[in-house]
């Protein structure tokens, strides 16, 4: 054997044991790889370049080390070895011109599914926001029966008293659905701290009672996120500087919107914050055309509370730090605290207006409810401020003839699998609530004070 054989012999011998196919005597080791990939279905347009480590064979397995080509080759490389010739074109990829790749073998295009794309060697990943089969379920939310038309949102803007002019989502009750005769015609649904109209738990519960013929205005309010700023009235507002005795400058213009579309009978639903502000508006500012006001893990507001509670340290920690701030004359400066929830921003005079004081604590004013009053709780919501509210509500708020409180088996604050149960309970509840006197007798509806 000459040199030359020897040469030949050690190479292949050297490829086996790094796991590479020897490639016969006469044909040049790269040539094979081409032809192998164009066989594989890479086409011509394949990205290239050295490969670090150890690349996974067709069969999943690794191991063989693969060397990338020499940039010098780049240009040979480009297009696939078909017909035993190189191509000086190369061929478009099949997804852009409708064609299969010359030199290319696409995979078969299963029924259903996006074609493979051989350019990439895999078929595409599914385009974000897409729902799969069982979303529904997973989010909460009943399954949508057959032939059910998607939910319909009428953007809305709420004009209020003070000149603010609040972003919100009307739900037109469904064609067909039992309307008149009922204690409540529409429901105005607010959300919790920083919370937007269009939240997951506000929206879910419009289009349910919407299905069930109720009118739904979703709203956010002057709370709506952390701050921002009203150009016209040069002020600041948001969770961060929101004021719950101010709530029902909101509700007015949002029952004022809803009276322009012909409703008369208004029930009130907050989620978290806006639970306490639906039963504080309730309390405080009984206008005639709230019918009904649902709590659905509205949160417990009292210092006294706190106090006594295992979380004292971290209640007196925060309250300790505002209260400096307000003695020093910064009461307005914006500070992060981490009592009751995770670190969130607030003015320091606002935090001790909410959790240093009485003001908001439902036990204090309760008694002064006299609608009809729901609350929805999640059976895994045992944090300190839900602790104990529903059986207050059931004892202290004598005034409400027609009160239930509704606990949810595996509920979490943000119902993230219950909510088509929250929104079963909501709509049951309404639906049997007692048409009120004057409206049995057919009296005109109440008109705004």
């Amino acid at each position: 054997m000459g040199r030359a054989g020897v040469r030949s012999a050690s190479a292949r011998a050297v490829r086996g044991r790094r796991g590479l196919r020897a490639a016969p005597d006469g044909v040049h080791p790269g040539s094979l790889r081409r032809l192998r990939r164009a066989r594989r279905g890479h086409g011509a347009h394949e990205p290239r370049g050295r490969t670090r480590g150890r690349a996974r064979g067709d069969d999943g397995a690794g191991g063989a080390l693969v060397r990338a080509p020499h940039p010098a080759d780049a240009r040979s490389l480009r297009a696939p070895l078909h017909g035993g010739r190189h191509h000086r074109r190369a061929p478009r990829a099949p997804h852009l011109r409708g064609g299969a790749a010359r030199g290319a073998r696409c995979r078969p295009r299963r029924e259903g599914r996006a074609p493979a794309l051989p350019h990439l060697g895999r078929e595409p990943r599914r385009r974000a926001g897409h729902h799969r089969r069982g979303e529904r379920a997973r989010r909460g939310l009943a399954p949508r029966a057959e032939g059910q038309a998607s939910m319909q949102l009428d953007f809305v803007e709420i004009a209020t008293e003070d000149g603010l002019a609040l972003p919100g989502a009307y739900l037109a009750p469904a064609a067909g659905a039992a309307g008149p005769g009922r204690c409540v015609d529409a429901v105005v649904l607010n959300p919790g701290t920083g919370g937007p109209f269009h939240s997951r738990v506000l929206l879910g519960i419009g289009a349910a009672l919407a299905e069930a013929g109720y009118a739904a205005l979703a709203m956010s309010t002057r709370g709506h996120g952390i701050a921002w700023r009203d150009a016209a009235g040069g002020r600041y507002l948001g969770s961060a500087f929101e004021s719950i005795a101010e709530c029902g400058l909101d509700f007015r213009g949002a029952f004022d919107l809803l009276a322009a579309r012909g409703h008369s009978r208004f029930a009130l639903l907050g989620h978290s914050l806006g639970g306490t502000k639906a039963l504080y508006h309730a309390a405080h500012d009984p206008d005639p055309r709230l019918a009904a006001a649902i709590s659905c893990s509205g949160p417990r507001w009292s210092a006294s509370f706190y106090e006594a509670s295992e979380r004292r340290d971290d209640y007196a920690r925060n309250r300790a730090r505002a209260q400096a701030l307000v003695d020093a004359g910064r009461g307005d400066e914006l500070m992060e605290f981490d009592f009751p929830i995770g670190p969130s921003l607030i003015r320091a005079a606002g935090w001790l207006e909410k959790y240093g004081a009485e003001t908001y604590n439902v036990e204090t004013w309760c008694h002064r409810i006299a609608v009809p009053l729901l609350r929805v709780e999640g059976e895994l919501e045992t944090g300190v401020v839900q602790r104990g509210v529903a059986e207050l509500l059931m004892e202290r708020a004598t005034a409400s003839r027609h009160r239930r409180s509704v606990v949810i088996p595996g509920g979490d604050h943000a119902y993230s699998t219950v909510l088509g149960d929250v929104a079963s309970a909501v709509v049951d509840w309404l639906g049997g609530l007692p048409l009120p006197a004057a409206a049995a007798a057919g009296a005109p509806p109440a008109q705004a004070r």
